[in-house]
């Protein structure tokens, strides 16, 4: 993965645009781009402090972006690779950039964020009980007598 840019906004979130191109056959590639939006360090602390959550959820938080986009083409002619990459890297900064760069999307985003988190922790899987294991395939024999 070759990052392409890194660029802090106003409002204190990071994106980073990832190119994750590869070739699938011998002249046709996947062109396929990455956005990355995570926030600067410095300004957890205050939306923490403006969003009064579990201390849990922000453990879970740390350590993963708040957001990733990804835009793709594919079996690309190998000699339109680099034209197709540059019209994506500008549609990720005219449009998703624009977007993201508004005051108060950090903290919806990780609002947005915190209320994923919290439903995966309350989604606990089924224990399984031992009768559920299998102890060697079905007998289907009183079918054939």
């Amino acid at each position: 993965m070759k990052e392409i840019f890194s660029r802090t906004l106003h409002n204190g979130l990071v994106v980073k645009v990832v190119d994750s191109s590869r070739q699938v056959a011998a002249d046709r590639w996947l062109v396929k781009l990455s956005a990355i939006v995570d926030i600067v360090p410095e300004r957890l602390p205050a939306i923490r402090a403006l969003l009064c959550r579990d201390d849990a959820l922000w453990e879970k938080l740390q350590g993963s972006p708040l957001l990733e986009l990804y835009r793709e083409r594919n079996f690309i002619d190998a000699d339109e690779v680099e034209a197709i990459r540059e019209e994506i890297v500008a549609g990720l900064e005219n449009d998703i950039i624009t977007y993201i760069a508004t005051n108060d999307f950090p903290e919806k985003l990780v609002t947005r964020r915190l209320d994923e988190i919290e439903r995966e922790l309350e989604r606990v899987p089924p224990e399984e009980s031992p009768d559920d294991e299998e102890d060697g395939p079905a007998d289907f024999s009183y079918l054939f007598k």
